[in-house]
């Protein structure tokens, strides 16, 4: 056995004394542990907190489209050429079709017979010209069925009001529509746009509301909420059709698995039908103002089948976007927290170099004596980013309890006018199990270079 050094058992006695030996030294040195604390905490807080604001962002974009256009599950026209129901290009409008009232029917004889628990609206959308004055502006015109609600989450107000449920004559505009217009609540707009058989129809509707869809509106998302009534009439539609059935099931995760047992249900009955996603989106798919290409659709019967993952993509992408510039940012962050806890724990070593050299000379190996750095520094994160875990968890819990209103006017576009934040203990266990490792590996380098010094030279050391 070798004298210099303790034995195994005596050694594991002293765990617990390390231990507090530890925590004695951060609490000694009280201004270089707080600063560092404090660091940590910050890094956490920071990670935390805007990973969870674009998590909102994310969430708030799927709730516009699921409670404001498509729902979870959407089911369309075959001969409908439209690839992103909430693109901003009103070109892509001119495809819309009906679904045939034979489909329609048996639709709904599955939707109730195997679908119990899915919510379905009708909707009916067309491309329109708003009018007043010798101002114009392109729109879709979403026509809503009497008893949809969910509009409202996904659509702001400003000023006015919703739409009555039994209204045939009112409309609600985006702020930019009513800004181009020169509209107010109250004023009337004139609506343009052909039926289905290429002729010209108009109607006048009352603005009584004008707001912003979440979100959507940073990118002059061009859609106008009236009833569906209207557009019925407008296109020519008979008093069942509609352009979209939606679904709104009780859980999101369950838009796949709707999406393909509808498949086979169709699938079953000898309904013709496409999903969506496998379809190839060729060049032609766009050509949408070529009449002979829409005419070779005009005879298809089937259903086309999406779920709201498929979906809002350019505006996904955007979501996408912040989500990589946030982990840019948390990067660079854990770099500087890295950089930061280098230079502590150096000149924490090099502060200790006496209380080194007595631990090595009483029989403690090098690794053992790191550990105690290394202990010190564990603990400490472990407890900063517990604070600021809890901190950033109560905050989110606030913001769902406490109606506050969202601070900057630009954020509102994103996060609504009320600042509710979602709550995802995914993100708050990374982000916490990221720093511990994070500022122990940044602590191991300088703690075993201080604990490498020789003993009697350490002693020596003033």
């Amino acid at each position: 056995m070798n004298k210099g050094r303790l034995s195994s058992s005596r050694l594991s006695s002293l765990r617990l004394p390390l231990l507090r030996l530890s925590f004695r030294n951060a609490a000694g040195n009280f201004r270089r542990t707080l600063t560092l604390g404090f660091f940590i905490f910050s890094a956490v807080f920071i990670l935390i907190l805007s990973n969870i604001l674009v998590l909102t962002a994310r969430n708030k974009v799927e709730n516009v489209l699921t409670n404001g256009l498509c729902g979870h599950v959407q089911l369309r026209a075959e001969s409908s050429r439209e690839y992103d129901m909430a693109d901003q290009y009103t070109g892509k409008w001119d495809t819309l079709k009906p679904i045939a009232e034979e489909t329609a029917k048996k639709l709904d004889m599955i939707l109730s017979e195997k679908f119990p628990d899915a919510a379905a609206a009708k909707l009916v959308r067309r491309k329109a010209e708003l009018q007043s004055g010798s101002n114009s502006k392109d729109t879709m015109l979403l026509g809503l069925p009497a008893d949809m609600e969910t509009y409202k989450e996904a659509f702001l107000l400003t000023e006015g009001r919703y739409l009555e449920p039994d209204s045939k004559d009112e409309i609600l505009l985006t702020q930019e529509q009513a800004s181009s217009l020169g509209l107010g609540i109250g004023d009337q707009v004139s609506v343009t746009t052909k039926n289905r058989y290429g002729l010209n129809e108009e109607c006048r509707l009352e603005v009584v509301g004008i707001g912003n869809f979440v979100m959507l509106s940073l990118f002059s998302f061009n859609a106008s909420y009236t009833s569906g009534d209207v557009v019925r009439e407008l296109a020519a539609y008979s008093e069942d059709e509609a352009t979209d059935i939606i679904l709104y099931l009780p859980d999101k995760a369950m838009a796949a698995g709707t999406l393909e047992a509808m498949a086979a249900e169709m699938r079953q009955k000898g309904m013709g039908y496409t999903i969506q996603a496998d379809e190839k989106h060729t060049g032609e798919d766009i050509k949408v103002n070529d009449i002979s290409f829409e005419d070779s659709d005009s005879d298809k019967t089937g259903v086309k089948i999406t779920t709201f993952e498929d979906m809002g993509e350019n505006y996904k992408a955007s979501g996408d976007a912040m989500f990589i510039a946030v982990r840019i940012l948390s990067a660079i962050l854990l770099i500087i927290v890295s950089i930061l806890i280098l230079n502590l724990v150096y000149m924490t070593g090099a502060e200790r170099y006496r209380e080194i050299g007595t631990l090595r000379a009483v029989g403690f190996s090098r690794r053992q004596a790191v550990l105690i750095f290394m202990w010190e520094i564990a603990g400490l994160s472990c407890i900063s980013a517990v604070c600021g875990s809890l901190l950033c968890a109560g905050l989110v819990a606030a913001s769902r309890v406490v109606d506050v209103k969202t601070p900057i006017p630009f954020l509102s576009y994103i996060l609504g006018e009320t600042l509710r934040l979602d709550l995802d203990t995914g993100i708050f266990a990374s982000n916490f199990v990221v720093i511990l490792v994070f500022s122990t590996i940044a602590a191991f380098l300088p703690a075993y270079r201080a604990c490498s010094i020789e003993p009697a030279e350490a002693i020596r050391t003033v």
